[in-house]
């Protein structure tokens, strides 16, 4: 589909997920998210979907080497069943690349964040 998977680690599992820059938050399709701190809900939108509301959670998350606290949500069951389609489990959205440099280089199958 042309979108990057990047592989994550949450609570110790290895987890697959789009890196997707139009999403505002990042997504796990995981038990495990309530078990982390909460941080209020927050309205969204997919096209096809439309507005949807979730639940987010300060979700501790390993891209490669780095450690990342991220705000995350669970996707409507729809959507969320074209994320395990894929085989993936969840979403990073662009919150990861607030004061950071981003390089993506496809054909090398690389994506470096500074």
């Amino acid at each position: 589909m042309g979108v990057p998977i990047v592989a994550s680690t949450v609570s110790g599992k290895p987890v697959r997920m789009f890196f997707d820059t139009g999403a505002q938050i990042s997504y796990l399709q995981d038990d495990c998210l309530s078990s982390f701190p909460a941080e209020g809900s927050l309205t969204d939108f997919y096209p096809g979907i439309g507005q949807f509301i979730t639940d987010t959670f300060r979700t501790p998350i390993r891209l490669g080497r780095a450690d990342y606290q991220l705000r995350c949500g669970q996707l409507p069951p729809l959507l969320g069943m074209t994320l395990m389609l894929a085989g993936t489990g969840g979403i990073i959205g662009n919150e990861i690349l607030r004061g950071r440099l981003a390089g993506y280089f496809p054909r090398r199958r690389r994506l470096v964040l500074s």
